[in-house]
């Protein structure tokens, strides 16, 4: 055994390396005399040599003074050998860097000879847990032993001289029974004349390897499909001593394969072709279609309130809509369309040969009108809300990408509040998403580098012009608003909010407010607020209180001078996770105002259920007063509402002096806006605080 040549054995090490792969080992298996005969990857990787030079290695070169002579043997006992405890030694790379390894060793008879394995784990790279680590040894006896692969030797002559426990279960025989035996005497000659036909031929030295799938019957009759690698294990001299087989069992790999073969073509819930299938017809279309100059329409089509219906009906109720609307959408297309399902809550039509764009626009017009009527689930009725996004070849894209892309944004570019129920695209639509992807470009870029700054609004104690505090907001380096947006441009705060980079930018926000609120103390200002703005997407992070207690503790600034502004928007989501975040700031003594008060019903809850201790007046209400006599009845009705809940009011946006001695005369407690004074740095406010407080000596 000590003579063995294991070079030929390519196909064998790939095999172990498949029931090893997952596990992070080194794998090197020397022959009697300390030859490394065999290895994985893994381990001509940490070693950084290459298959051929690994043969050529003695193991003393590679793990110095590494004793194999007592290495454990399957079957013994533990404690009973040396090899029973992990050994620590150091591995010598090729050009001499050293690295740390633990080894074990396990050693196994086959025939006359043995073959030592070792798992050699690198402690400089904690790959994997210490589970793994422990289960090293047990795992390549297990290779021999119980892993589901046949593991068996033959002699050249075609006798076994070892099978392993697998092998013996899965055709039922005794593995100490078959040595010395054929496989024909041990399974009958129609299943075993052309194995042993095939070991005689490794055995006779004609061939150094072969690899195969073999459909095999095994001990209770169910036929199980092997991937067979056989291997000729020669000696120094090129003579055959036996023929190594290694047979994984693949049954249920063909099953699975097949099965994701139909999946990657077709959706399992609806039958219907997948998004990838689609749109290899789509680019057999187009290439069809260009030469002679024809148009292709590809519609996209999405069910808005699948989730309200999940949630409503269950998993079950909304997998039975998506499939009974797929079945009415096939009724209703025309009939050289291709109906496919591309998403978990959307569809996409390929309609070939149309005559132009009207002509696919009233067939989605007529697909959200009639699909979307009632579809009966159990004793209930679900209604599908369903919105199309179109595009045409060749006017809005030259192949299946741009084409598909091209649907994809006219369904999902909707700048209005309300979304149409068919969109066609258009160029201002790429318009749009090339300057939301500039905005979030620069707004990441902004946060990551620090180009970020505050302005601070002042606000004023009506009564008196009396300055009482600040309105923090976030501007970019070159102090242009953030976190803001017009129907011109793409909202940054809406970007912000879908990208999730609303929270990291109002933390730094806050930390900054708090920051210069404490050095306004310093200067001098004691009764000083800061207002900041608590987005709908802060509300839900859990760690929101223990940020916000951190930074006051960081930043030195009491609890009662920070002021958080609350959206219209604020508790949508979910009211209840909402009042108990409010409850916890409000507990660490942090101020709740409401802004736009009066512009909702949803405002008149939150002033009901919510700790606010002020209302804020502001938008298209203000800008309005007092020449619109119907905004002024609104505003007063407004202020008489939170004077009767006890809550203080404010004003934003004041623009003109009428609008200040309108709101003043109504006993409106503070103002800001450009008629009160613009937005300053923090420089500027120290000078208004300082101002303010030499005009009051």
């Amino acid at each position: 055994m000590a003579d063995l040549n294991f070079s030929s054995l390519y196909d064998v090490v790939r095999t172990f390396e498949r029931i090893l792969g997952p596990f992070p080992v080194l794998v090197i298996v020397v022959d009697d005399a300390g030859r490394v005969v065999m290895s994985n990857d893994a381990a001509r990787t940490a070693f950084n040599r290459p298959e051929i030079e690994m043969q050529t290695c003695a193991l003393h070169s590679l793990v110095p003074g590494l004793d194999i002579a007592g290495g454990a043997r399957p079957g013994d006992t533990p404690g009973d050998t040396p090899g029973d405890t992990p050994m620590r030694k150091r591995a010598i790379r090729k050009g001499g860097s050293a690295f740390p390894v633990e080894v074990h060793v396990s050693r196994h008879d086959l025939g006359g000879g043995e073959l030592v394995f070792l798992a050699l784990h690198d402690l400089s790279e904690r790959l994997e847990t210490e589970q793994a680590l422990r289960d090293s040894r047990a795992l390549l006896d297990a290779v021999l032993s119980g892993m589901p692969a046949m593991v068996s030797a033959k002699t050249s002559e075609g006798r076994y001289e070892f099978i392993n426990a697998f092998q013996a279960e899965v055709f039922g025989i005794d593995p100490e029974a078959a040595v010395g035996r054929t496989t024909s005497e041990l399974l009958g000659a129609a299943t075993g004349r052309s194995i042993d036909a095939e070991d005689r031929t490794l055995g006779a030295g004609q061939v150094a390897s072969r690899r195969s799938e073999e459909e095999l019957v095994d001990a209770e009759g169910r036929h199980r499909k092997f991937l067979t690698t056989k291997a000729a294990l020669k000696d120094s001299k090129g003579m055959v001593q036996r023929v190594l087989s290694v047979a994984l069992d693949i049954t249920h790999d063909s099953a699975a394969e097949e099965r994701l073969e139909r999946l990657a073509h077709h959706d399992e819930l609806t039958g219907l072709p997948t998004g990838s299938a689609l749109s290899h017809m789509l680019t057999a279309q187009i290439r069809t279609a260009k030469p002679r100059a024809g148009r292709i329409g590809y519609v996209l089509l999405t069910i808005e309130n699948l989730r309200e219906i999940g949630a409503d009906l269950g998993a079950q109720g909304r997998d039975t809509l998506v499939r009974r609307l797929a079945i009415r959408l096939a009724g209703l297309v025309p009939e050289d369309a291709v109906i496919a399902r591309v998403d978990g809550s959307g569809f996409a039509i390929l309609m070939p040969d149309i005559a132009d764009v009207a002509e696919v626009e009233i067939t989605a017009a007529g697909l959200t009108a009639r699909a979307g009527r009632e579809i009966p689930i159990a004793d209930r009725m679900a209604i599908p809300k369903l919105l199309c996004g179109l595009a045409v070849y060749p006017e809005h894209g030259r192949d299946a990408d741009e084409l598909m892309r091209a649907a994809e944004l006219a369904l999902t570019d909707q700048p209005g509040a309300m979304a149409q129920p068919v969109r066609r695209y258009a160029e201002a639509m790429a318009e749009r998403l090339r300057q939301r992807r500039a905005i979030e470009r620069d707004l990441r870029r902004d946060l990551e580098h620090g180009h970020l700054a505050t302005r601070f609004q002042p606000i004023y104690r009506l009564a008196g012009n009396r300055l009482v505090g600040f309105i923090a907001n976030l501007v970019d380096a070159e102090g242009q608003p953030l976190l803001t947006g017009g129907t011109d441009r793409p909202s940054s705060l809406a970007i912000a909010e879908r990208e999730g980079l609303i929270v990291p930018m109002s933390e730094w926000l806050l930390r900054q407010a708090c920051a210069a609120r404490r050095r306004w103390g310093t200067a001098g200002s004691g009764d000083m607020t800061v207002t900041v703005s608590l987005h709908a997407q802060q509300l839900y992070q859990p760690d929101l209180i223990d940020m916000v207690e951190d930074i006051l503790a960081e930043t030195n600034t009491a609890a009662a001078d920070l002021v958080f502004a609350l959206g219209e928007s604020i508790a949508v989501e979910d009211p209840d996770v909402a009042l108990g975040t409010l409850e916890g700031l409000a507990q660490l003594g942090v101020r709740l105002r409401i802004d736009d008060f009066g512009a909702g019903a949803s405002s008149l809850m939150h002033l009901r259920r919510f700790p606010v201790d002020q209302v804020v007046i502001g938008g298209d209400l203000v800008a309005r007063v007092p020449d619109d006599a119907d905004a002024a009845m609104v505003a007063a009705a407004a202020i008489q509402l939170a004077g009767a809940l006890e809550k203080s009011v404010s004003v934003s946006g004041l623009a003109t002096d009428e609008q200040i001695r309108f709101f003043r005369d109504r006993h409106c407690l503070e103002g800001s806006g450009p008629a009160l004074g613009a937005a300053v740095d923090e420089a500027g406010a120290l000078a208004m605080i300082a101002n303010r407080l030499k005009v009051a000596v």
